[in-house]
C-alpha cells in the first residue's frame, strides 16, 4: 500500500471502532507514533480522551511534550494522566510499574487505540489491527505503517514532535531505558534498554494479552 492508502485505511479503523465503542482512549507516549496515532483520531473525530502514563524518570523533553499534546489532541476533561515510580532497574522498570498502571487505567474503557507497527519489533510482526487486551478491545490503526511513512506523515502535515528526537533517539523511552542511535546498522529500537538482555525488546503493554 502508499502511504495515502495506509492513511485512509487507518481513518476507517478509527471510525469504524470509535463508533462502535463509543467508551475509548488513545494511548499516548509522547513518541512519533503516538503523535501519527493523536492526529489522526482528531481528523476523524475531534479531541479524544488521552490516557498518558509517566514514570519519574522520562526525558525532559518528553514532560515539556505531553503538556503540549494534552491540549492540542486530547479532552481537558477526559484525559487520564497517570505516573509510576522508575527505580532504574532496567530489567524490570516498566513491567513492575508502567504495565500494571496502564492496565489499572484502562479498565472501565471499552476500547483503547494504541500507535504500535508491526515492523518497529520482531515481537510485533504477528499482530493484528484489532485485539482483545485484558478484556478490553485494543485498535492498531497504524500497524501498516512504516519509520518512513511515520516521518512522512510528521512532515506532511508539519506537526509538533518530542524535541528528543532531534538529539538522535529513534525509539524514546525515559532516560534510564533510551538512547540516542549510535550508528545506521541499528533497528529502530536498538537505544532502547542498551546493553541487556531486553536490548530492542518490550516493556510489556504490547505483549501480555490475555
Amino acid at each position: 500500500m502508499t502511504l495515502l492508502q495506509k492513511i485512509e485505511e487507518a481513518k476507517k479503523i478509527i471510525e469504524y471502532h470509535a463508533i462502535r465503542y463509543p467508551n475509548f482512549c488513545v494511548g499516548f507516549s509522547g513518541g512519533k507514533d503516538s503523535v501519527v496515532l493523536a492526529h489522526l483520531c482528531k481528523e476523524v473525530i475531534g479531541r479524544v480522551p488521552l490516557l498518558i502514563v509517566l514514570s519519574n524518570t522520562e526525558l525532559k523533553a518528553t514532560y515539556e511534550f505531553i503538556e503540549f499534546a494534552k491540549g492540542y489532541y486530547g479532552k481537558l476533561s477526559g484525559n487520564v494522566v497517570a505516573k509510576f515510580e522508575n527505580k532504574g532497574d532496567l530489567r524490570n522498570c516498566c513491567r513492575s510499574g508502567k504495565v500494571k498502571v496502564f492496565n489499572e487505567k484502562l479498565q472501565g474503557f471499552e476500547c483503547w487505540f494504541s500507535g504500535i507497527r508491526k515492523d518497529e519489533a520482531s515481537t510485533r510482526t504477528d499482530l493484528q489491527s484489532t485485539e482483545q487486551n485484558h478484556n478490553i478491545i485494543k485498535v492498531n490503526p497504524i500497524l501498516e505503517f512504516t519509520e518512513k511513512d511515520i516521518w512522512r506523515y510528521i512532515a506532511i502535515n508539519n506537526l509538533k514532535i518530542n524535541e528528543a528526537y532531534k538529539k538522535g533517539y529513534r525509539s524514546l523511552s525515559c532516560r534510564f531505558c533510551s538512547s540516542p542511535e549510535k550508528d545506521e546498522q541499528e533497528t529502530e529500537r536498538d537505544g532502547r534498554w542498551r546493553g541487556t538482555e531486553n536490548q530492542g525488546l518490550e516493556c510489556g503493554i504490547h505483549n501480555n494479552r490475555k
